[in-house]
């Protein structure tokens, strides 16, 4: 909200133009909407890494070693999805980093909902699969040691 709220006093309201594969020119009372749409669906990409730093942070007693981690997995999954090699094509649906820039969908002229849901969806099962496996982890823990 802060961040919306600098943008709107330093370059002011109006209509917005999206450069993607083609310009979009989205109407002032059409942004507003957008904004949040794609706000919450940046949430849920972040609430992924969060999930993932979770479960390792489960699995280990320093306090860095979950970062780095996370930060590993995130960079191997993007470069993995980057590599036009057909082998890797088949895991690809399975990396929840190929759903995390959805939310640049939200700035297209029709909105594509679907493929937003669908993909805000399968963030969605990949957070809920980290926190069980957590949870998993966490109760077999010995906490004792």
């Amino acid at each position: 909200i802060v961040s919306l709220l600098g943008s709107m006093a330093i370059f002011g309201t109006g209509e917005m133009q999206v450069l993607k594969e083609k310009i979009y020119i989205i109407a002032a009372d059409d942004v507003l909407w957008r904004f949040f749409l794609a706000y919450g669906y940046a949430t849920l990409s972040m609430a992924t890494v969060f999930g993932l730093s979770f479960l390792f942070s489960s699995l280990v007693e320093n306090a860095i070693g979950p970062i780095v981690a996370s930060m590993a997995v995130i960079i191997i999954f993007i470069i993995l999805s980057a590599i036009p090699i057909e082998v890797l094509s088949s895991i690809k649906p399975f990396l929840f980093t190929n759903y995390m820039s959805r939310w640049r969908d939200v700035f297209d002229d029709p909105v594509n909902y679907y493929e937003i849901a669908k993909s805000g969806l399968i963030l969605g099962i990949h957070i809920v699969g980290f926190y069980l496996i957590t949870l998993y982890i966490f109760i077999k823990k010995d906490i004792l040691s």
